[in-house]
């Protein structure tokens, strides 16, 4: 039986959805299953709330399996970007990763998450 004090015990944490109303300027999204601030992980994969953006669930561990470097994960890729705000994507990634049952090597993960830059939501894109 693992108790606390096990290191092999994981924790669990609460994810918190939003539910501030986001314009659609886009597609319908397809069924959500978690909300984020400007992200959603849906049946499809993850999609932007306004419906401009999306990524499909068999391309969510692209960049993360083989030899390849982790800058060429998603993550990173749309963190370049500029327009969007780095935490709920990657929130929602990883949110995306769990249900919708893809493993992905845990230190690639770690290591890919070093790549992300701190969004600032007052710097213009």
């Amino acid at each position: 039986m693992l108790t606390a004090a096990d290191p092999k015990r994981r924790r669990r944490y609460v994810v918190a959805m939003d539910t501030t109303p986001v314009a659609r300027r886009g597609e319908a999204l397809h069924e959500i299953w978690w909300r984020g601030r400007q992200w959603a992980v849906t049946s499809y994969g993850i999609e932007c709330l306004d419906g401009t953006h999306s990524l499909e669930v068999k391309r969510l561990a692209e960049g993360l399996h083989g030899s390849g470097p982790v800058e060429a994960s998603w993550c990173v890729h749309m963190a370049e970007q500029g327009w969007m705000d780095v935490d709920d994507f990657a929130t929602a990634w990883l949110v995306a990763l769990s249900l919708h049952g893809i493993r992905v090597p845990a230190g690639k993960v770690r290591r890919m998450i070093t790549y992300l830059p701190a969004y600032d939501p007052l710097k213009p894109p």
